[in-house]
């Protein structure tokens, strides 16, 4: 399995669960429902920054966990992706029953 960090591991979660996600904040089944938009805001948690999400998430490139696509320089239409072998690491990392879980859901 790739080495990632704790971070790393937030990231990819924060990422699947985002509100504007395909499956919408619930556990995503497919790769397909976890596209979304990429607002750097909505990715910090109370340990994690946005300049701290921007390193992060350049990392998760950098491992092809994901796929960042800019449209334009306001960010307002930027979106995020798991890669094939991303979405293999999130679902590896994360049952469904751990993914409510830590959403507060169970």
């Amino acid at each position: 399995m790739e080495h990632i960090t704790d971070l790393e591991k937030e990231i990819l979660f924060q990422i699947a669960q985002h509100e504007y996600s395909h499956s919408n904040g619930s556990y995503p089944e497919t790769i397909e429902e976890t596209g979304t938009f990429y607002w750097i805001e909505d990715f910090t948690t109370k340990d994690i920054n946005v300049s701290q999400v921007k390193g992060i998430v350049t990392s998760l490139v950098k491992k092809e966990l994901v796929i960042v696509t800019i449209e334009n320089q306001e960010k307002d239409r930027n979106t995020i992706d798991f890669t094939k072998k991303g979405f293999e690491l999130f679902k590896k990392l994360f049952s469904k029953e751990e993914f409510n879980k830590k959403q507060g859901r169970i």
